[in-house]
């Protein structure tokens, strides 16, 4: 009377009629059953999570070593500024107190200094004339076509060697001023940062190598970078993720660039 009693819900009446017909085992199996269903099926989209994860994680380290294996500027300059405290340790008990200083902007000056850049340019842009020169297929009206093509690769030389030679121009007046600037105090500002820190001047410093500065990805992994460094420690750990995130961004502006040309 009290199952079918007007104040119980259908539902309710169901459930207490299949209880009385099959007993309290096969409902306790039934629950059983899709609780196991529900753990398997989180389990599962956990698993499939983590290895998605994983495979994004391998993609970025794949990156990272990408830029770091074809260009040799990038890993020199990661590779010097992070480990010139353990440099300058090694030296400072026989070395002057000035010897850190004139270290550092030693490296600045081959880095940033240097013209090779401009003298591959040339190089190409010898080439192209010598094969003009040399002769190509001339064409239906009797003018040969390996002058124009020569004439218009040495253009683009051209500019890409004045923008590196601007460069090094502008670091050739800046760094003398900056080491007479710092040489007065006889003790480098590099031995004063964390690690983070050593990674962000590192990232910048490849970047100005790589003429990317301006460019949208670096300043947005820059961005990142400084609010990290900012609300964290300096931990091994998150260090390199920084090194790791500095090396995609580098490799993302590069693939830009190469697009761009």
């Amino acid at each position: 009377a009290a199952v079918g009693g007007a104040s119980t819900p259908a539902w309710l009446n169901t459930l207490f009629v299949w209880y009385y017909k099959v007993g309290v085992v096969p409902l306790i199996t039934l629950v059983l059953s899709h609780l196991v269903s529900l753990v398997v099926c989180c389990v599962g989209f956990a698993v499939a999570g983590m290895l998605s994860v994983l495979l994004m994680v391998l993609q970025l380290h794949k990156y990272a070593l990408r830029e770091v294996l074809t260009n040799f500027h990038v890993a020199f300059c990661f590779v010097f500024p992070y480990s010139f405290q353990f440099l300058v340790s090694f030296i400072t008990e026989w070395a002057p107190h000035w010897a850190p200083v004139c270290l550092w902007y030693s490296f600045l000056v081959q880095f940033f200094c240097t013209s090779s850049g401009a003298i591959r340019s040339d190089n190409s842009g010898n080439g192209g004339k010598s094969d003009a020169s040399g002769g190509g297929e001339p064409s239906k009206d009797g003018k040969g076509t390996a002058g124009a093509d020569s004439s218009s690769v040495g253009n683009g030389n051209g500019s890409s060697s004045s923008n590196g030679g601007g460069l090094v121009a502008f670091f050739r007046l800046v760094l003398p001023l900056a080491f007479v600037a710092e040489g007065v105090s006889g003790r480098s500002y590099l031995l004063d940062l964390s690690g983070a820190e050593l990674l962000l001047l590192s990232f910048f410093l490849a970047a100005l190598k790589m003429q990317c500065a301006t460019s949208p990805i670096f300043m947005l992994s820059w961005a990142i970078q400084v609010f990290l460094i900012g609300i964290t420690d300096s931990h091994p750990a998150l260090q390199y993720g920084q090194l790791i995130l500095a090396l995609v961004s580098l490799n993302a502006c590069s693939h830009s660039n190469n697009h761009a040309k």
